[in-house]
């Protein structure tokens, strides 16, 4: 029997590690016809060295690093004004990027990349090329070009990946002997949708391709709370959408076009491999905050050095938190673990090119009555009218 990762295909998540470590270059990624990347064995010129086994993330053990255990929870965000502005959230991401540049680290994060229409993971070696990093992309990058470069080289690195390409670039470092020069980051992360949900929108709802030359997933000029999408050629804004009027993040959020692999994914909902996660810090602690916030689990020994570092060289704000105030409003812990009914349906019109318009009917009717009222609402109410009331809510769980 050959021994590589080909038998894992069914649950593949698309990291790309396996393709990294494989010396004999018998794996590839490339997007598979359900609009995720996915590994690839070419039989042929495998040698069943196993390295691909030892890296897959799929193969996580239970006894290792758990999250219900972390070192320190935090709420936090840059003192850089500018800089959390132009973040996701309260731009942490950015901060220990730059970190990492002054003290001899270079760093891998993801761009969205235009020209192939495609998120990416680069290397950048100087604190311009990480701006292109700021910002969540909400689409599964490539990584094997980069993963490999990080893996081979003696330098030191700062990893910024979700967790299932984290749990892989671990493990590989492990087996490359590398994982003391590495800093990996990973993050909250609600699952990818499928490259096809991105490609029906940019077709139909998006203006013409040759008219906007880049995208911010996450435009904070709204405030935090309002996932605002807007499309840029050169300095002008050409499309501004909301959340609930934007079909992208409609199907997104629905959990009906997620990666097979996501929605049982223990690297993101149980165990981290990370020094470092960051995400949102969603909760009723911030209801009212409009600058973002970001919410920091520090994982190891290394991460807290590094987050102890950040605070008193006076880069970020950080106040430290229990789990109650922050795990509960993960939305990778609230999702379910099996694969929900309509995602079959979904997927299958996608694969298709069904109208935009059938595919997000078909999806609404997944969606639980309550949900569908409260997005209709939102999406309805003026912003101002919207801010009241959550500014009402909030008061009363106080």
């Amino acid at each position: 029997m050959v021994n590589n990762c080909v038998h894992l295909t069914q649950e593949c998540s698309g990291c790309g590690v396996c393709a990294a470590v494989c010396p004999q270059n018998a794996l590839t990624v490339s997007i598979n016809q359900d609009g995720f990347f996915e590994a690839v064995v070419n039989e042929q010129q495998c040698v069943s060295c196993g390295k691909c086994l030892v890296a897959c993330p799929k193969m996580i053990q239970q006894e290792t690093s758990s999250l219900s255990q972390p070192y320190e929870l935090y709420a936090a965000w840059s003192k850089d004004t500018v800089e959390r502005k132009s973040s996701a959230s309260g731009g942490l991401a950015s901060v220990i990027a730059k970190w990492g540049i002054k003290n001899g680290y270079k760093v891998a994060g993801v761009i969205y990349d235009e020209t192939l229409g495609q998120a990416r993971t680069v290397l950048a070696s100087s604190v311009e090329e990480t701006t292109a990093f700021k910002g969540s992309k909400y689409l599964q990058s490539y990584t094997v070009d980069a993963f490999k470069e990080v893996l081979k080289s003696q330098e030191k690195y700062i990893v910024f990946g979700t967790p299932c390409q984290i749990a892989g670039m671990h493990k590989a470092a492990v087996l490359f002997g590398r994982r003391n020069n590495l800093i990996l980051v990973d993050c909250f992360c609600h699952g990818v949708p499928s490259y096809l949900v991105w490609q029906l929108v940019c077709k139909e709802y998006f203006p013409a391709r040759e008219t906007w030359d880049k995208v911010v997933f996450r435009d904070k000029s709204g405030g935090w709370h309002n996932f605002l999408m807007t499309l840029h050629k050169g300095e002008n804004k050409i499309l501004s959408v909301k959340e609930h009027k934007n079909p992208f993040y409609q199907l997104f959020f629905s959990d009906l076009c997620m990666n097979s692999s996501c929605y049982a994914c223990q690297a993101k909902k149980i165990f981290s491999f990370a020094d470092i996660r960051l995400g949102d810090f969603w909760g009723n602690l911030f209801d009212l905050n409009e600058k973002g916030v970001s919410a920091a689990v520090i994982c190891s020994e290394r991460g807290k050095q590094i987050f102890t570092n950040c605070i008193e060289e006076k880069r970020i704000v950080a106040k430290l938190v229990s789990q109650e105030k922050l795990i509960p409003f993960q939305s990778a812990f609230r999702s379910g673990r099996h694969i929900p009914l309509g995602r079959k349906e979904i997927m299958r019109a996608l694969k298709k090119r069904e109208p935009l318009a059938f595919v997000l009917k078909k999806a609404k009717s997944y969606t639980p009555t309550n949900q569908h009222i409260r997005e209709t609402v939102k999406a309805l109410l003026p912003v101002f009218v919207y801010k009241y009331f959550r500014y009402l809510l909030h008061k009363r769980k106080l």
